[in-house]
């Protein structure tokens, strides 16, 4: 809920045209109701003619996802939504964390959550992207190899993106997160990242940039870069 982050990214959105803005989770820092600014600015922020969908964090609460909802987001509830001609799945983060401390959010783990998803991704609808917050989830889908390209935060680091051959095709994977404690309302105190990411028509990816915000209110927009399939030949 940094309200300059959450400005600048639907300053991206307007210059990069995006068809879809995707959220990652922990919007919030505790998913309390005065929270409700934080989805509130990033809804007024995201160009009207752009799609939206988020997936829950451990730190956003059911009232973070109603809120969403409320003002047309799609939110990841486990099965696959179309999102802007992108088919989306996720679900919300297994855990669930207040200031009281860290719980399961309902009777599933992460392992639990990570081997439905790997499952529905292998069903009858195909999946382009899996947008979930817990990069732990990926394993299983990374096993099954069903779902193209996986998206989370939860880690407070840039990883970037890589690829691992999955039984079936190659998977790749963007990580990445706001620096603990440095991008959590007021200045900007560490390089906050964001990415464009270009898919063709069949919603598969082709390309993908960061571009980072730096303390100092400078911008690096990085060079366009092939998907990791593609770099492995077999895009």
């Amino acid at each position: 809920c940094n309200l300059d982050v959450i400005a600048f990214s639907g300053v991206l959105d307007q210059l990069s045209g995006a068809d879809v803005h995707m959220d990652d989770g922990d919007l919030t820092m505790t998913g309390s109701d005065p929270e409700r600014v934080c989805v509130d600015a990033l809804t007024q922020a995201v160009p009207s003619s752009t799609a939206k969908v988020a997936t829950i964090g451990n730190h956003d609460s059911d009232a973070t996802a109603s809120r969403l909802r409320s003002q047309g987001w799609t939110v990841t509830d486990g099965s696959v939504q179309r999102v802007a001609g992108i088919d989306v799945l996720g679900d919300d983060d297994a855990e669930r964390t207040t200031a009281a401390g860290t719980k399961l959010r309902s009777g599933e783990t992460t392992e639990q959550i990570a081997t439905r998803l790997a499952k529905v991704s292998c069903g009858r609808t195909p999946v382009d992207v899996v947008l979930i917050h817990q990069p732990a989830t990926f394993a299983p889908l990374i096993q099954d190899g069903c779902a193209p390209l996986l998206i989370a935060g939860h880690v407070h680091e840039e990883w970037g993106m890589t690829a691992t051959r999955g039984s079936k095709l190659e998977v790749a994977q963007l990580v990445s997160g706001a620096g603990k404690g440095g991008t959590s309302l007021g200045r900007v105190t560490q390089d906050a990242y964001l990415h464009v990411l270009s898919f063709d028509a069949g919603g598969d990816l082709v390309a993908w940039r960061a571009v980072v915000l730096h303390p100092d209110a400078s911008v690096t927009v990085g060079a366009w870069r092939p998907a990791p399939a593609a770099d492995a030949g077999t895009g």
